[in-house]
């Protein structure tokens, strides 16, 4: 039997472990790392090691990156936290060599709350939320200019992926505490990504259906409206971060949750519905 060496790093965090066990750093909004996942590459290889993986809290987001750029040397892995049942104490597992549908699995299967990592570092944990939800809308809309097939084609993606996670939580026996997250801010976030859809759409029906207008006359017309759909959004998004970063997943009564739910949907729709719209002439007696 022929035997193989190498070496490898089994601790390694990137900037994708973004919350540490330090109150202080995460009060303050520090990562655990800052080190960009290309820069550990280079330094490894620098080192001699055989392969490359990085172990990051809870995630394979920066692995992934070497991954997609084509890295044959490169596994995935990832430092989960699991929990006691009995004691409630808390223990990191390192889990090694998976593909990314078993890490969700991993996830999944024990129970991980992955959305309470956001009280370890509520700042920074908003501001990526932000930023995110932001580039989700842009991507709906942007689409459009494919006749409207590619904004269509993110909504039910997006719809897909939100439906499928939520079916395997509540399979597994937690889906009511990931409603739960969800429902805070989750009434601006699913709205705001419609609203894209429909900006989306506008541009989409201006290339088929100009109307009576050219279809850069109606491009220009509609994409107008489009634009002012999007700003919008974009700050009814920073709303919805600020509300997942910090309300979503604090350790408060349910009710609390639901009822921010209630109102920010009340105070939206109510703005969405009465709001802007011109007084019908009076008749001339």
């Amino acid at each position: 039997m022929h035997e193989q060496h190498g070496k490898i790093d089994f601790h390694l965090h990137s900037y994708a472990s973004n919350v540490t066990g330090y109150y202080a750093a995460n009060a303050l909004a520090i990562p655990e790392s800052y080190s960009d996942p290309r820069a550990l590459y280079a330094l490894l290889k620098k080192r001699g090691m055989t392969l490359v993986t990085l172990t990051d809290h809870n995630s394979i987001d920066g692995v992934k990156e070497l991954l997609d750029l084509g890295k044959q040397d490169v596994f995935a892995s990832a430092e989960m936290t699991t929990t006691f049942p009995k004691d409630g104490c808390h223990i990191h597992v390192t889990v090694a060599n998976v593909t990314e549908a078993q890490f969700r699995e991993v996830q999944i299967e024990t129970k991980t709350r992955w959305w309470e990592s956001l009280n370890q570092g509520n700042q920074q944990g908003a501001s990526r939320i932000m930023t995110n939800n932001i580039l989700v809308t842009i991507y709906t809309f942007a689409f459009g200019a494919t006749f409207g097939v590619g904004t269509l084609f993110y909504l039910a993606y997006n719809g897909a992926n939100i439906a499928s996670v939520v079916a395997l939580t509540y399979r597994a026996g937690f889906g009511n505490d990931l409603v739960t997250f969800m429902a805070a801010h989750g009434v601006i976030e699913l709205t705001c990504i419609f609203i894209a859809g429909g900006a989306g759409l506008l541009v989409g029906t201006a290339m088929i259906m100009p109307g009576n207008r050219t279809r850069a006359d109606a491009l220009k017309i509609r994409g107008m409206e489009a634009v002012r759909l999007m700003l919008g959004v974009a700050l009814l998004l920073v709303v919805a971060g600020i509300i997942e970063g910090f309300v979503s997943p604090a350790p408060i009564n349910p009710r609390i949750k639901y009822s921010v739910a209630a109102m920010t949907g009340i105070a939206l729709y109510s703005y969405l519905l009465f709001m802007g719209r011109q007084q019908e002439p009076k008749p001339l007696q």
